[in-house]
C-alpha cells in the first residue's frame, strides 16, 4: 500500500466517456417514450432504478462467469473477449444509473477520486468495517451526508436515523460499540 496517493495529476475525463453518456441518454429517450431517466415520474423512476440495478448485478455475475474465480477450481482463466463484453454491459447499466440523477462524468470522477482517497486512509488506519459504523443504523461514520457520530467520551452516539442519543452498553457479554437494546 503506498504511503500517499499521487495527487500531482488532476483527474480528467476523456471526452469519449462524456460522449458515451450523452449517447446513452439519447438511447434511453427512445426506450422511455421521449424521456430521460431523470424526467420519469417518481414511480417509473424508482422502477427504472430497480430494474437497472438488478440488470447491473446480473451483468457483474456474467462477467465473473467468464473467469476462473472459484477458489475450489484449478482454472485461473479469464475469457478476455467475453469478459470485456460483460464489462461493457456493466458500464451501460452504470450510465443508466448516472442518468437517473443527471450525474455528469466529471462529478463521478470527483466522487471516485474522493472515495479512493478515503479508502486508502481507511486502510492505512486499520479500518475494520465495524467500529467505524453507527452501531444502530450501520451507516459509515465518515460517509457523505451521514449524521451519526460518537460523543467525545464514546459512551453515547447520535444516530441520525433515530434522531436521538443512544447509550452504548459496556456490560458483561456485550460487544464494544454495540448499542444497548
Amino acid at each position: 500500500m503506498p504511503e500517499q496517493l499521487d495527487r500531482t495529476h488532476p483527474v480528467t475525463i476523456d471526452p469519449a466517456f462524456t460522449r458515451l453518456l450523452e449517447r446513452q441518454r439519447q438511447i434511453q429517450r427512445i426506450y422511455l417514450d421521449g424521456k430521460t431517466p431523470q424526467e420519469l415520474p417518481p414511480d417509473r423512476k424508482m422502477a427504472f432504478l430497480m430494474e437497472t440495478s438488478a440488470a447491473l448485478m446480473c451483468e457483474v455475475t456474467e462477467a465473473m462467469n467468464e473467469t476462473g474465480w472459484k477458489p475450489w477450481a484449478s482454472s485461473q482463466h479469464i475469457n478476455s473477449d467475453a469478459y470485456r463484453e460483460e464489462l461493457a454491459d456493466i458500464f451501460i447499466f452504470l450510465m443508466n444509473l448516472l442518468l437517473i440523477d443527471d450525474m455528469q462524468m466529471m462529478e463521478l470522477a470527483r466522487l471516485v477520486d474522493a472515495k479512493q482517497t478515503k479508502n486508502v486512509k481507511r486502510q492505512m488506519e486499520g479500518y475494520t468495517g465495524v467500529t467505524e459504523k453507527c452501531p444502530r443504523c450501520k451507516a459509515a461514520l465518515d460517509g457523505a451526508g451521514i449524521g451519526c457520530y460518537y460523543a467525545l467520551d464514546k459512551d453515547m452516539y447520535w444516530c441520525d436515523k433515530l434522531k436521538d442519543w443512544v447509550l452504548i452498553s459496556r456490560g458483561p457479554g456485550t460487544v464494544p460499540g454495540q448499542a444497548a437494546a
